[in-house]
């Protein structure tokens, strides 16, 4: 949603393992915050689409520079890994458990601007 409106069905496709349940109460979660508007057309069949507001466009500017320190150290990780100099970051207790990365929202920010 990030580069734009999206529909339900596009949403699902760029998250792996999210179920229709999942996104359908997530969506509306962000709708009740104010971060995601929900536009219908009145076409045959209807459709619907999801973008951003205002506010959740500022809010995706302003989380791209840990999003982006995230990624160079998510890389490091997978380097280190890979050369067998580094256990995985869930099991290593000098990282914060709340800056070890998580999958989706990589994923995720790799489709964002910035």
């Amino acid at each position: 949603m990030a580069r734009g409106a999206r529909r339900f069905s596009e949403i699902l496709a760029c998250v792996p393992g999210l179920s229709d349940r999942m996104l359908a109460q997530r969506l509306k979660e962000l709708r009740a915050a104010g971060l995601v508007d929900r536009q219908v057309t009145p076409t045959t069949p209807v459709q619907v689409t999801y973008q951003l507001t205002q506010v959740g466009r500022e809010l995706m500017a302003s989380l791209q520079p840990l999003v982006r320190w995230g990624l160079r150290w998510h890389g490091e990780q997978d380097q280190e890994r890979s050369a067998g100099l580094s256990a995985h970051p869930a099991r290593d207790s000098s990282v914060p458990v709340g800056l070890q990365h998580d999958h989706h929202v990589i994923r995720a920010a790799r489709n964002a601007p910035g």
